[in-house]
């Protein structure tokens, strides 16, 4: 955590130096955890800084659309993403009847399909 306190006052001051903000209430750090060694039983609670501002660790975050978690695995983007499928699919579900073929399949495209293409190339792949 010392190096990564370094790297942020580096970057810190190249912010300032070219009149750029950071926005700390977006600001946030993953420590991410490999499968294979067993977790420490006692985790020693260390802290990033950028400017004496604590930034906060959190388990996952959502990255361009995709969620990644602390474990790398894909179960809080699928989460996510059945969540964001089941209102779209509700939606086409409750309005099937009133619609014409054609613009069920527009609907379809947009709501349910976008979302499940949406990066598949990256997270599609594991």
């Amino acid at each position: 955590y010392r190096k990564g306190n370094e790297i942020l006052n580096t970057i810190q001051t190249y912010m300032r130096c070219n009149k750029l903000h950071i926005n700390m209430s977006k600001c946030c750090y993953i420590h991410f955890k490999p499968k294979t060694r067993k977790p420490p039983d006692i985790e020693v609670q260390q802290d990033l800084f950028i400017d004496n501002f604590p930034i906060k660790k959190v388990h996952d975050a959502k990255f361009l659309g995709v969620v990644i978690d602390e474990n790398l695995s894909w179960d809080a983007h699928l989460t996510a993403l059945r969540r964001k499928l089941g209102h779209a699919s509700s939606t086409l579900y409750i309005i099937r009847d009133n619609i014409p073929l054609y613009l069920r399949k527009e609907l379809y495209h947009t709501l349910f399909e976008s979302h499940l293409t949406y990066c598949i190339s990256v997270w599609g792949g594991a």
